[in-house]
């Protein structure tokens, strides 16, 4: 269960009172607000946090539920997840899941939590960070890394993957092309 640091977020303690979390949102959205600092995607990134935050905390049934698994995952070892601000930031996360998956016997891989992983990579904001980046040999890094991380899923487990790859694809009949071909690909050898 990957969650984000909610509290550093908005850069105050776990013990804040509601005023606190009115006062550091307040503060720290109109810091990174986009229409102060128009076309930053970093900073337009970084208000989504912070509103996310803001929403989580402020609510006493969300704040109670996520200290829960605030807690968990501080019990089990497992570190805070962060969001990507930049297209090298998602670059380098499907770069880390790819090298994850050379090493790991792919009878044993949860389906589940990899398409998860492999959605979450792909969510609206990374979408976002990638398509305004403008920078298309990037994108395309990308997509050739999650059609290969995706070669071990069932052809179930795909279509929605597939299509924010072609999304992200956009006009670059290369990249769709790829794509088609990995899905004719899966289809042959699901049928098998």
């Amino acid at each position: 269960m990957d969650i984000k640091d909610y509290y550093k977020i908005l850069g105050i303690a776990p013990t804040a009172s509601v005023n606190d979390i009115k006062k550091a949102y307040s503060k720290m959205a109109m810091k990174h607000h986009p229409d102060t600092n128009p076309g930053d995607i970093a900073t337009e990134t970084m208000f989504l946090e912070i509103k996310e935050a803001y929403d989580v905390l402020i609510d006493p049934t969300q704040r109670e539920e996520y200290n829960y698994k605030r807690w968990y995952n501080r019990t089990i070892g497992k570190d805070f997840v962060q969001q990507a601000h930049t297209a090298h930031d998602i670059l380098n996360e499907c770069k880390k899941l790819t090298n994850y998956l050379s090493g790991v016997n792919h009878f044993q891989i949860e389906y589940d939590a990899l398409s998860h992983h492999i959605k979450n990579i792909l969510s609206d904001i990374n979408m976002n960070i990638l398509q305004q980046s403008g920078e298309n040999l990037l994108i395309n890094q990308v997509i050739k890394l999650l059609l290969h991380a995706c070669d071990p899923l069932p052809y179930k487990y795909q279509p929605v993957i597939i299509e924010r790859l072609q999304q992200l694809a956009g006009d670059d009949r290369e990249m769709k092309e790829r794509i088609e071909l990995h899905i004719k690909l899966i289809i042959y050898l699901s049928s098998k």
